[in-house]
């Protein structure tokens, strides 16, 4: 490049300016979800459900009645792959300054588990249950139809503990909440997004919920698309719902017919909502009067 009369040299930066991605995982096992199905690497697996045990009053003296034991199977597929490789030029590798290597696998990497987190909201949407209210929130009722959505939950003896929310809900309920709201600091979780306790429950801010077309392949592995954009809130106990992961694969490899590189990452997943009756999928329908 030349200014003026004199010729300055050119350098790239070591410096690289990565691509914009929402925050890395909203679903993390033992607080957002569960993995404790998971027992092997089978394409699917099968989880037994206990039936629902009644127990009446009998006076002293009363003899056993056994019953025979009721059950169920519920599957959860694994069958969801996310993967993506990019080919390195070898003297785009050779001329570069900055590691190409490694700039290119943590954006291939955060692009998968974006579309990951997606596919676990789409599978909430699809699977839980929908709630719909018809008054427009704001600050004033917003606590009170949290407590009522955790009131329909208790009826089916849930106690939720996770609220996701979309941006603008997440940002109406910390203005309501005022300094009722406790930010979550230095936890694996915190590095996910915003997040923080109310109302005895962690709510996390989901960019990710703006998306239109979000998809995934269900336990039957028929494709499913869902809207998340009219979806305020899914609040839910974290145990209802079955994230399993069985293969996190990150390679740099030869590749055998250019000059170069390529750099892989593939993650297999499994979504499934066990528990329909623990998740509320709460969307606002305001009348538009008339």
């Amino acid at each position: 490049m030349i200014i003026g009369n004199k010729t300055i040299t050119e350098a790239h930066s070591s410096v690289v300016i990565g691509n914009l991605y929402a925050k890395d995982n909203y679903f993390i096992p033992g607080q957002t979800c569960t993995d404790k199905y998971k027992t092997s690497g089978a394409g699917v697996i099968y989880i037994p459900k206990l039936g629902a045990k009644t127990v009446e009053p009998a006076l002293p003296g009363a003899h056993f009645v056994t019953n025979k034991t009721a059950n169920s199977l519920i599957s959860i597929a694994l069958n969801n792959d996310y993967m993506l490789s990019e080919e390195i030029n070898a003297v785009a590798e050779v001329e570069t300054s900055w590691d190409i290597e490694k700039a290119e696998l943590e954006d291939i990497s955060k692009a998968c588990r974006q579309s990951r987190n997606t596919s676990g909201l789409a599978c909430l949407a699809h699977e839980g249950n929908a709630v719909t209210g018809t008054t427009e929130l704001d600050k004033k009722n917003i606590k009170d139809i949290l407590i009522n959505t955790q009131m329909h939950l208790s009826k089916s003896f849930v106690e939720p503990n996770v609220v996701l929310c979309s941006p603008d809900m997440y940002g109406l309920c910390v203005s309501a909440a005022g300094t009722e709201f406790i930010p979550i600091k230095n936890e694996e979780v915190s590095r996910t997004g915003q997040i923080g306790n109310w109302l005895g429950m962690q709510f996390i801010n989901c960019p990710l919920m703006v998306n239109s077309a979000a998809k995934y392949n269900d336990y039957n592995g028929t494709a499913q698309t869902e809207d998340l954009t009219g979806i305020d809130f899914i609040m839910y106990n974290g145990d209802a719902f079955s994230v399993i992961d069985v293969l996190d694969e990150v390679r740099v490899m030869q590749d055998m017919d250019v000059r170069g590189k390529v750099v892989q990452v593939a993650i297999t997943s499994g979504f499934r909502v066990t528990r329909p009756e623990m998740i509320a999928v709460y969307s606002t329908q305001v009348s538009s009067g008339g």
